[in-house]
């Protein structure tokens, strides 16, 4: 009896031991695809330039409270991968990404959903510009012709770049008054025009034939479709954790502006 009390034992802490460590798994393929797809340089960039603006003993204070905000923000990337995707799929994923060509791709996709990559002139600031001159703007006379290469166009429509922006267009009209609604949206849409010829000139310029065609082969594996499938849930779910990142941010800088990180200094160093 005791022998099969103690075999039972075994059996489950050996079936609960293999479903930690698959989840594990998981939790690394779902790291490893946010730190490969999703561009989150600028983060730890801004914890430093912050810091080097604090005294000495606000530091330590502050860089605790950032990172967790960081790793917060992280999670919530992760937590999108582990929820679309199995984990086979993760997995496949992730075989591509981490090929010569995937590796760079999936770097530009986090660039180019982060609004960065056209370093020359970002989306960010196309917006910041158009919100200011939106309503002076003038419609051009003549149209810009561009020779396309077969590739990039397709990529772009592939990758539901104009879905993207328009996703940013719908956010953003809602910052704006009322009675400008109708002139931004159209403004909008001429300043997209203009990101996405830059978008397909940086894939031609950067993309031979031969990669055009180990990506679209990938995306035309199942797990490459529900990628694509997965643009618009991708970029709601980066926006909302970017937005809360960002509201966290400001929390942070209210507390140095209160002295919270000095106070923790003197309370943790007091003899």
């Amino acid at each position: 009896m005791i022998k099969n009390v103690s075999l039972t034992i075994l059996i489950s802490l050996t079936i609960v031991n293999s479903i930690r460590a698959q989840e594990n798994l998981v939790n690394i393929e779902a790291k490893d695809l946010v730190d490969l797809t999703i561009d989150t340089s600028s983060v730890h960039a801004m914890r430093e330039v912050i810091s080097s603006d604090l005294l000495s003993i606000e530091r330590k204070g502050f860089k605790r409270a950032y990172d967790s905000i960081a790793k917060v923000f992280e999670d919530r990337l992760e937590y999108y991968y582990k929820e679309q995707y199995t984990k086979e799929e993760l997995k496949q994923f992730l075989v591509f990404c981490k090929t010569k060509t995937g590796k760079r791709f999936a770097a530009d996709m986090g660039r180019l959903y982060q609004g960065n990559l056209t370093e020359d002139k970002p989306l960010y600031q196309r917006l910041s510009e158009l919100k200011k001159k939106f309503r002076d703007w003038q419609p051009a006379n003549e149209k810009v012709i561009v020779q396309n290469r077969a590739g990039a166009d397709s990529l772009l429509r592939l990758l539901q770049t104009q879905k993207y922006l328009n996703i940013i267009k719908a956010n953003k009209v809602m910052q704006i008054e009322p009675r400008f609604e109708m002139d931004y949206v159209k403004a909008f849409d001429r300043m997209s025009d203009g990101y996405l010829a830059d978008l397909k000139q940086y894939f031609r310029d950067n993309y031979t034939d031969v990669e055009f065609v180990e990506i679209f082969q990938f995306y035309a594996t199942p797990v490459g479709k529900k990628v694509i499938v997965s643009t618009g849930p991708l970029i709601a779910a980066t926006i909302k954790a970017d937005h809360e990142f960002v509201d966290n941010v400001f929390r942070i800088h209210k507390d140095i502006n209160f002295g919270k990180f000095q106070r923790e200094y003197f309370r943790e160093n007091k003899e």
